[in-house]
């Protein structure tokens, strides 16, 4: 109930926040963002699903080996490179083709959510594994309250600023503070590997992220062309590089 709780206070009550300071065209932006994210979640959620029992059912069986969660966080980030990062460097385009009027500030709304959808994407098999314990209390209480800090941080960050676009960047920060969370919790449940996870899952993503940027920022500065065709291109190579990245950088030998 209280994790439930956090989830509607990190929308409505941001929702309600952005509205009280800058009105329904701010919320329509976030609207659109949000609508981004849902496909993109939807995504991830179905690889996920996949997954999840296998985690479950190693722990039932009492030979969980942290193998399947590592990889599974891994590849969960891994795959949403392939349409985040796209859509991060094209998000001009993209919101011009798929809307008549784009509201203020969507664009940098949708790629704040980018990276906000990105580092909880590493977060999902962490989850799973808490459930599968049935030890939910503590983590409840600390992740979600963490989550709910959204609310009141925003309030006193946008009274701050007036800057609609640090809602989104709290957003991250709890993002990262909450996996940190997640991995404490359960480094002192079930002794955890957090260390090993942070280098290998958290330090590879970053890596092929990196490597990933660097190229496309390069190709997308010589690709003259159409926007479509452009846009296609940049796909395509993004595609390639990652490909070539997550196996010889991102991937361990096992995997």
């Amino acid at each position: 109930m209280f994790g439930v709780i956090a989830g509607i206070g990190y929308n409505q009550g941001v929702n309600n926040i952005l509205n009280l300071f800058f009105g329904p065209g701010v919320n329509a932006a976030r609207a659109v963002a949000f609508q981004v994210l849902s496909a993109i979640n939807q995504l991830i959620s179905n690889f996920q699903s996949a997954v999840n029992p296998s985690i479950t059912k190693e722990y039932a069986q009492g030979r969980y080996s942290y193998n399947l969660i590592f990889s599974s966080s891994k590849f969960s980030y891994f795959l949403l490179l392939f349409f985040c990062i796209p859509i991060y460097f094209k998000t001009d385009w993209i919101l011009k083709v798929w809307l008549d009027v784009v509201p203020p500030h969507t664009h940098e709304f949708v790629r704040l959510v980018i990276i906000d959808v990105l580092i909880c994407s590493l977060s999902g098999p962490l989850q799973t594994f808490v459930q599968a314990t049935g030890k939910i209390r503590n983590y409840q209480i600390i992740v979600s309250s963490i989550i709910l800090l959204n609310v009141p941080i925003s309030y006193l960050v946008l009274l701050k600023t007036g800057e609609p676009n640090y809602a989104f960047i709290v957003a991250i920060g709890l993002s990262l503070l909450a996996l940190i969370a997640r991995l404490l919790v359960l480094r002192n449940m079930l002794k955890f590997p957090a260390w090993s996870f942070t280098k290998y899952v958290l330090g590879r993503g970053m890596l092929v992220t990196l490597l990933i940027i660097f190229a496309v920022t390069y190709f997308d500065k010589i690709i003259v062309n159409s926007q479509l065709l452009s846009f296609m291109i940049f796909f395509i190579i993004n595609a390639i590089g990652l490909i070539i990245l997550i196996f010889l950088v991102g991937l361990s030998s096992y995997e």
